[in-house]
């Protein structure tokens, strides 16, 4: 079963990318899995009054780190209740904008060149998506030592701590889900108590940062997968991969976790590798940075004989994930195809009227 999760941005959002220490700090554009669990987790802690106690209740430790799977909210359109992903590293389009070539299917032709990115599907057509974000400037000031306030009159740090925001924009909407039985996702809503609550997020909230509001629906049961047609099945990562074992970088290793769940060999492989880590600030430390395969990793699945007797473990690692980390969203899989796919017209996110960051700051 699943819940969706719509994140609505009421203030600017700083979601800092891995590992930014430089005067700019950029911000990812998505919501991702570990950042939707803490969400939650926050709001189960508050109305069930655990406080510092929550590792010792129970029902939060089945909940937040076993049962249930928080998968990354990205770019949402709601007039078209279209979500977007990032799109397959095999996918290619043309120069002059006409034709979508796909490498798993074909061979590289002259004059096309990959995309790369979010974007939504929508009637068979890929509408890239931007999503809109805009830069604060800051400086830091001493003036709570300085007696006479001179840095606050004279508009500027003496002591040279100047750095910028940059933040999703208000007014955007990030959908997500949450998987897992229906008894667990029951229980989740039943100790969270309200559907739509307001929360803060990411870096300098409390301030003038980090407002959204949350609205979580009803369980609902997962599109279950069809048995696939012929012995080739393409595979998406719909979110980062962290594989228990292989050589970090070595994608075929990285990939045999996956091949020998489904005892099948793999194909044609497009990936690319990412460094993965996070502040937690409960420990009030960075975790351990650790190698994954990207989002967008599509590659060819073969199994001889068909997938009739396969179908089962591979509607579980879509949904229940595959590696490590799975609670967070890491691992999830998707079965991905090209066909007919059109190019369309490159889609802004709305919001509520605030600079972007193409605009002056």
């Amino acid at each position: 079963m699943e819940i969706q999760v719509r994140i609505r941005t009421k203030t600017p959002v700083i979601l800092p990318c891995t590992g930014d220490a430089s005067d700019l700090t950029e911000t990812q554009e998505f919501f991702s899995g570990s950042v939707l669990r803490g969400i939650l987790a926050r709001q189960f802690i508050g109305k069930q009054k655990l406080d510092d106690d929550a590792h010792e209740d129970e029902v939060f430790r089945k909940l937040f780190f076993g049962d249930l799977r928080f998968v990354h909210a990205y770019p949402y359109d709601p007039q078209n209740d279209a979500r977007a992903m990032i799109l397959p590293l095999s996918l290619q389009r043309s120069k002059d904008g006409t034709r979508i070539k796909d490498l798993l299917q074909s061979a590289p032709e002259p004059n096309f060149k990959g995309v790369k990115g979010f974007a939504m599907i929508v009637e068979g057509e890929i509408h890239p998506v931007d999503v809109q974000k805009s830069i604060r400037f800051h400086m830091s000031r001493t003036d709570l030592k300085r007696e006479d306030g001179t840095e606050r009159l004279a508009g500027k740090s003496q002591d040279g701590g100047i750095y910028n925001y940059e933040a999703i924009a208000a007014g955007q909407d990030f959908l997500g889900y949450i998987y897992g039985s229906l008894q667990s996702l029951n229980a989740l809503l039943e100790h969270i108590e309200e559907s739509t609550f307001s929360c803060y997020v990411g870096r300098s909230k409390y301030t003038q940062y980090g407002l959204c509001e949350v609205t979580l629906g009803e369980p609902q049961p997962v599109q279950r997968i069809a048995a696939p047609s012929g012995n080739t099945v393409y595979l998406r990562m719909e979110t980062p991969f962290i594989p228990h074992g292989g050589t970090p970088g070595d994608v075929a290793s990285m990939l045999t976790e996956i091949t020998d769940r489904l005892n099948a060999a793999y194909g044609k492989i497009f990936a690319k590798t990412e460094e993965i880590d996070n502040f937690v600030g409960v420990w009030g430390l960075r975790r351990p940075r650790e190698t994954a395969l990207a989002a967008g990793t599509v590659f060819a699945v073969e199994k001889e004989g068909g997938w009739q007797d396969a179908t089962a473990v591979l509607n579980e690692l879509c949904r229940s994930g595959v590696g490590r980390r799975r609670a967070e969203g890491f691992g999830q899989l998707r079965i991905w195809t090209c066909d007919d796919l059109r190019w369309g017209m490159p889609r802004q996110m709305t919001c509520d009227g605030r600079e972007s960051i193409s605009e002056k700051t």
